[in-house]
């Protein structure tokens, strides 16, 4: 069995080998274990996971919101005063940072290969 610590729907991952509330079970554990050894623990692109954990997890990574329109399901952690740190392969500053940066999100613009280019928001 495969368990995801993103994005628990994808196709790479396992989601028709457990259940939500195993995989939610599962995450909350993680966080527990992580706080006990003064650690943190982010949520990364699992937005259908995030009412669940905004509260036990200390912060999310996201790609793509807000070129998918989905920044404004990140609110639980950004209302608990937590960071939301979000990658975008597409778009521009002009076109890209006005909207993540009224949702108070922490955003870069990269190259999807991942090479040394990126633009901050902030």
């Amino acid at each position: 069995y495969e368990i995801c610590l993103s994005d628990w729907s994808s196709d790479v991952c396992s989601s028709d080998l457990i259940s939500y509330s195993q995989q939610i079970a599962y995450n909350r554990m993680l966080a527990d274990e992580a706080h006990k050894r003064g650690m943190s623990i982010g949520l990364k692109n699992s937005l259908e996971q995030v009412a669940d954990l905004a509260e036990l997890y200390d912060f999310a990574i996201n790609e793509q919101c807000a070129e998918y329109g989905e920044c404004g399901q990140l609110k639980p952690f950004i209302s608990r005063n937590k960071a939301v740190f979000g990658i975008e392969f597409e778009g521009t500053k002009s076109s890209v940072c006005g909207s993540v940066n009224s949702l108070n999100h922490d955003t870069l613009i990269k190259n999807l290969n991942l090479d040394g280019y990126r633009v901050a928001c902030r």
